[in-house]
């Protein structure tokens, strides 16, 4: 108890010190219901918003736990992306392309932080991840909707997706499986990953991520709402 209250009077020593960037009126919980979490839908919905793009997905770990209600400082509002180590990866891309980055990360890539249950599913925005779990545990992408229609697979839509692990998404998603899953041949560890540089037709935003996201607020943007995102089927 003592290295909580410790804990927190540092916290709200610098929160003093540091100047409000926005205030938020509600609180967003963490907690995955059967259509998301409310908070990470918040969280990605917004960064749509910035990234000015029509569909957008992140992983699991960037759900960074519950969105409270009050005043925010830059610090604060850092910490609500992952402590800002937050990369973008956009293209205009085919529903088909954008139908096979979806199933990876709601299947699995083959990784450790493969998704294992309801919680540790990634979350959408602009689209409706229409998923099912076997008898095994084993989640299933039946499809993505955008609007109550299925996305069309020879479409263009800008798309972008979110990440904030130690290895690229560009490393997840394409390289697994690729005969069966139809992956372009695409393999860039994060340190080969430079800023503004196409990869596979995907532009990188290594850099300024967490200062857009702080402007944003700072030019008087406020959170968009959550959405429902996943269809259990």
């Amino acid at each position: 108890k003592q290295a909580v209250k410790v804990f927190n009077n540092n916290y709200n020593a610098v929160k003093e010190k540091s100047p409000v960037i926005t205030t938020f009126d509600r609180e967003y919980q963490w907690r995955v219901s059967d259509t998301g979490s409310e908070a990470f839908s918040v969280r990605v919905n917004t960064l749509r918003e910035i990234c000015n793009v029509d569909m957008l997905i992140a992983p699991a770990a960037m759900n960074a736990g519950d969105i409270y209600k009050g005043s925010y400082t830059a610090a604060q509002l850092q910490a609500l992306l992952m402590g800002g180590g937050v990369k973008f990866y956009t293209k205009d891309a085919t529903g088909a392309e954008i139908k096979d980055v979806v199933r990876c990360l709601v299947e699995g890539c083959g990784r450790d932080d493969d998704p294992i249950s309801w919680d540790t599913l990634p979350a959408s925005s602009g689209f409706t991840m229409k998923i099912s779990r076997d008898d095994k545990g084993n989640m299933h992408l039946e499809d993505i909707l955008k609007d109550g229609k299925s996305v069309e697979d020879e479409k263009i839509y800008s798309f972008c997706y979110v990440d904030v692990s130690g290895h690229t998404l560009l490393e997840r998603a394409y390289n697994y499986d690729m005969s069966k899953h139809g992956g372009v041949h695409m393999y860039k560890a994060e340190a080969d990953i430079r800023e503004g540089e196409k990869y596979d037709g995907y532009i990188a935003h290594t850099t300024n991520v967490e200062q857009q996201w702080i402007k944003y607020f700072s030019d008087g943007g406020r959170l968009a709402a959550p959405e429902a995102y996943i269809q259990k089927n």
